[in-house]
């Protein structure tokens, strides 16, 4: 049984929506991981807009993707350097004087 053309919209909509909320908070953190997925989410709504017909989001979106790969080459020549992904630090708790 084929999916109805509202529920493949929908699960785009939602696919690109988690996608856009993750990589946002990721570029929050400094994360470079972030821009891969803001991509990701912007690729996404570029297809959903394109199935339901929408040419206007598609400009919004591939202008999202522009800004984005913007914002990464200005973060790049930033003094500080993005973090990686995973990082070992010590918990809050460890930093706390007791005494």
């Amino acid at each position: 049984m084929e999916p109805s053309a509202s529920a493949v919209a929908q699960t785009l909509q939602i696919l690109g929506w988690a996608l856009t909320l993750l990589g946002q908070v990721l570029n929050g953190l400094r994360r470079r991981q972030g821009f891969i997925i803001w991509v990701a989410a912007n690729l996404v709504m570029i297809g959903l807009a394109a199935y339901v017909g929408l040419w206007w989001s598609i400009g919004m979106y591939t202008t999202n993707t522009l800004v984005c790969l913007w914002s990464y080459r200005q973060w790049r020549l930033d003094e500080q350097p993005l973090r990686p992904m995973v990082e070992r630090r010590s918990s809050w708790w460890g930093r706390v004087r007791w005494n």
